[in-house]
């Protein structure tokens, strides 16, 4: 500090040379010369100069103060708002306990009348077709699929559901009257007997979710009546995603079960999970938008045939019946050039073809190759033919230019 008051006095010495001429401004020096030597004068000095080094030190710590304070307040506001949602789903969930408004709305399908050897779960909602209230049932289609259909627990054509109603638990027969291919919308509807459907309580159909909106599900999580709470990650036009938060070994039979809004409303039926690296808590679920029950719907009354319009990127690829799948896509350019093609032996995924169609300006054309699900002859087994000799294929060709489907063969 002392030498940089003798600088500062120096400076302000030859300063008062220039000011002043030469021998008033070495008087000048001198006199300042000798009051720097006086104790009073450096303390006043260290004083002058200690108060803005104070005065930034004090600074940086409120704004270091106020930067961590603002992060803590948003962080715990955030944690708070999850915590009001998670008490709100909660409490919903404990009041549709207590009202068993969910009795006679879920059910745990049972492929020989044993509610204990099945783990799939099933949905109860209500329509209308041509003005006339319709009850229904829905499984996730992949139950009835190949991979599992030579297990005991598959489902097929006809089996049971096992529900519980006023606290008792009850069986009913039904049958799989339409569905759609497993690796589609992979969802087969339920047809109750008339006699039975007094005893349901069917949920209504919302064909709408939104981003962060948080629902939930209920259903037959490893046989075990389950409810969990969900929040939606992203949305696309075929289903959506969610927060999946149960353990994975856990989750067996869950797919059929319901998704609901905090209204209680049917927006999506459960379809499966996908396994992340990072962990399990970092799982996501899918659900198939519940809008597409009322293509089902409208199939089971035309023999099976009700279009649903196949869109990416907000163009309508393809016009597909309820029980068309997708099983290879290819994009071309002007001259009919192969630029990119993906084959989809399991699921489709809209994202894939959109990342495309976005990374490939120079294509103009999208050939969309579908198939159709069929029951085997017995009856039990649904299929899905991917083999040249398959009899059911449609290409459906697209013009990006256009914005338009040219053909149809």
């Amino acid at each position: 500090m002392r030498y940089a008051l003798i600088f500062l006095v120096l400076c302000i010495s030859y300063s008062g040379v220039f000011a002043q001429g030469s021998a008033a401004g070495k008087g000048l020096s001198r006199r300042l010369l000798e009051n720097a030597k006086n104790p009073g004068y450096q303390q006043a000095a260290e004083r002058l100069f200690a108060v803005p080094a104070r005065a930034s030190k004090a600074a940086d710590a409120m704004t270091k103060e106020f930067s961590s304070d603002k992060v803590r307040q948003s962080l715990e506001q955030r944690i708070a708002s999850l915590q009001e949602q998670n008490q709100a789903l909660q409490a919903q969930i404990n009041v549709l306990k207590k009202s068993g408004r969910l009795d006679g709305a879920t059910f745990r399908a049972s492929e020989n009348d044993d509610p204990f050897s099945n783990v799939f779960s099933g949905t109860v909602f209500k329509t209308k077709y041509n003005g006339q209230d319709e009850i229904f049932g829905v499984v996730a289609a992949h139950t009835i699929a190949p991979d599992i259909s030579h297990s005991s627990d598959a489902l097929h054509k006809n089996f049971v559901v096992v529900m519980h109603i006023n606290g008792e638990r009850k069986r009913f027969p039904v049958e799989i009257v339409q569905v759609s291919a497993p690796s589609m919308l992979d969802m087969a509807l339920v047809k109750f007997r008339p006699q039975d459907e007094a005893f349901l309580t069917p949920l209504t159909v919302q064909p709408n979710v939104r981003k962060g909106e948080p629902l939930y599900s209920h259903g037959f999580a490893s046989g075990t009546e389950t409810d969990i709470p969900r929040e939606v990650l992203a949305e696309s036009y075929l289903s959506f995603r969610t927060t999946i938060p149960v353990p994975r070994d856990k989750r067996p039979g869950f797919c059929g079960s319901p998704v609901l809004n905090s209204r209680h409303e049917l927006v999506g039926i459960h379809t499966g999970s996908v396994y992340e690296k990072a962990g399990e808590s970092c799982d996501i679920g899918f659900a198939m938008s519940a809008k597409f029950l009322n293509v089902l719907v409208e199939a089971y009354h035309n023999n099976g045939q009700a279009q649903f319009p196949l869109v990416v990127e907000g163009r309508t690829l393809a016009n597909m019946n309820v029980d068309e799948y997708v099983s290879v896509v290819t994009l071309y350019d002007e001259n009919m050039r192969q630029l990119w093609q993906q084959g989809f032996d399991y699921k489709f995924s809209q994202s894939k073809v959109a990342q495309a169609i976005r990374g490939l300006p120079q294509a103009r054309y999208v050939l969309t190759t579908t198939r159709r699900a069929y029951w085997e002859d017995d009856g039990k087994i649904l299929m899905e033919n991917r083999s040249r000799s398959d009899k059911t294929k449609k290409r459906y060709k697209y013009d990006l230019w256009e914005n338009k489907i040219v053909s149809v063969k």
